[in-house]
């Protein structure tokens, strides 16, 4: 049978709690019963001393001269000797060391009484030469009696003992859960409908509080990533939205006059062949991002030549636009990366800055060993990026004053594309712009990584923008 967490705490406390008060009983009842057993054959002890004083000084013995040195009933004295015979009590018997041990049989009110008792037997020579045979016993009823009582005491005490830890367990066990369950509750009302809602940390600053901190913490950052995704759908679906509304309008013209006019059906295919491009580009790039998001992108590192990518891409862009100065220069320097990533990300850079530079601009790609870092820069003396929009350009669909990028822009999701791939390699990115004079990305990787270790990396949703990060 499954018990809840609350009902076995009070379970275990009460089980400890009674074995605890078990254990101190036992203790005490041994320790008395060791006192008492001592205590008995000391009484017997100083009763012998006794009887010996008094034959000695008297030759006889009597029971005022028991009485007189303050011996009487239960203990009893047997005394045999040449010229005396004396039992304390009538009809008094004294058993030594039967199967059912020491034991005294006297007469009491008519009745034959029997009790366990202590004995002690020994032959005593006196000074004047005479034998005699003493037995000294002491009944046990009375010490047998306490006994019980303290047993009944002790067991009684501890079955209250026991119900009042079940109590006090319960008690305790659901004033300790009482913020748990508080808790709990919080955390059930909690939907994707209301996840500003909070949990209720106790006051207390204990583990209680911590917890539930570190769930509120948790719960900043659902709320944050269910913030982006939602975004993310309205502006995917915003920037999709655009190219397809472009194509219905030329196909619908292509349709009422487009056959009949080849200016019209020229313009029409051109234009429906730009944003199909477009299109498929920005449903790349946002496969790209999925693929990343649900770890499902693959990612192999190796050592690679970073000046032999750099070169590759210079000359590829150069070719592609012959109105641009593209240099590049560095040393030879090699890596664990992931190839295709760092060639597109070289890319992004190059692209963004023919955008945003004039014809017959220059664009200057550069690598250099700074300590254990491989450091990409990319140069423009083009428009340059405003304070205001350098802090936000990784984010994802970000677009800067589309007044001044008029016709420049395209779906925003470039340069976060960007950012992801330099944190998946360990990297850090950043950018320094001054408006109308030049702009630099600069690329900072890891060169000694383990190609091994890095391909087992994890992605996580990074704080400070919509990309990804290593952990």
């Amino acid at each position: 049978m499954k018990l809840k967490l609350e009902t076995r705490i009070t379970l275990i406390y009460a089980m400890v709690f009674t074995l605890i008060l078990t254990a101190v009983n036992a203790a005490v009842f041994i320790s008395v019963k060791f006192y008492s057993t001592g205590s008995d054959n000391l009484d017997l002890r100083r009763t012998s001393i006794i009887v010996q004083d008094i034959i000695t000084k008297k030759g006889t013995i009597t029971n005022d001269d028991l009485t007189e040195k303050g011996i009487r009933f239960p203990i009893v004295v047997n005394v045999k000797g040449p010229d005396i015979t004396f039992p304390s009590m009538e009809g008094l018997k004294i058993v030594r060391s039967g199967k059912e041990g020491d034991s005294l049989e006297f007469t009491l009110y008519g009745q034959r009484v029997s009790q366990e008792a202590v004995v002690t037997s020994y032959e005593f020579i006196a000074p004047d030469s005479k034998s005699y045979l003493i037995t000294i016993g002491k009944s046990l009823e009375e010490s047998i009696y306490s006994r019980r009582i303290m047993i009944i005491t002790t067991a009684v005490a501890s079955l209250i003992g026991m119900i009042l830890s079940l109590a006090v367990g319960s008690y305790i066990s659901r004033e300790s859960f009482r913020p748990i369950n508080s808790m709990r509750k919080s955390v059930e009302s909690i939907s994707a409908e209301n996840l500003s809602e909070r949990i209720v940390v106790p006051e207390a600053e204990d583990e209680l509080r911590e917890l539930g901190n570190t769930f509120n913490s948790l719960l900043d950052r659902l709320e944050t990533a269910y913030m982006r995704q939602s975004k993310f759908v309205s502006d995917a679906s915003h920037e999709l939205r655009t190219p397809l509304t472009v194509i219905k309008g030329f196909t619908d013209m292509l349709a009422r006059w487009g056959s009949s006019d080849p200016e019209i059906l020229e313009e029409a295919i051109t234009a429906i062949r730009e944003e199909t491009a477009n299109m498929s580009n920005l449903v790349e790039n946002l496969l790209l991002i999925a693929k990343g998001e649900s770890r499902r992108l693959s990612v192999n590192f190796e050592q690679d030549d970073l000046m032999g990518i750099v070169r590759e891409v210079t000359d590829e862009t150069q070719m592609n636009n012959p109105g641009r100065v593209i240099t590049c220069e560095g040393e030879e320097l090699y890596a664990c990366i992931d190839r295709k990533m760092i060639k597109q990300l070289i890319r992004i850079f190059t692209e963004n800055s023919i955008k945003f530079t004039q014809e017959g601009g220059q664009i200057k790609i550069s690598l250099k060993k700074e300590k254990d870092k491989a450091v990409i820069r990319v140069w423009d003396n083009g428009e340059g990026i405003s304070p205001k929009d350098i802090t936000r350009i990784f984010e994802r669909f970000y677009v800067a004053d589309k007044a001044r990028t008029k016709d420049k822009s395209g779906s925003g999701l470039g340069l976060s594309i960007a950012k992801w791939i330099v944190d998946v390699h360990s990297g850090k990115l950043s950018v320094e712009s001054k408006i109308g004079a030049f702009s630099e990305f600069i690329v900072e990787l890891p060169i000694d990584q383990d190609p091994e270790r890095i391909n087992e990396y994890k992605m996580t949703a990074d704080n400070n923008s919509d990309s990804f990060r290593k952990i």
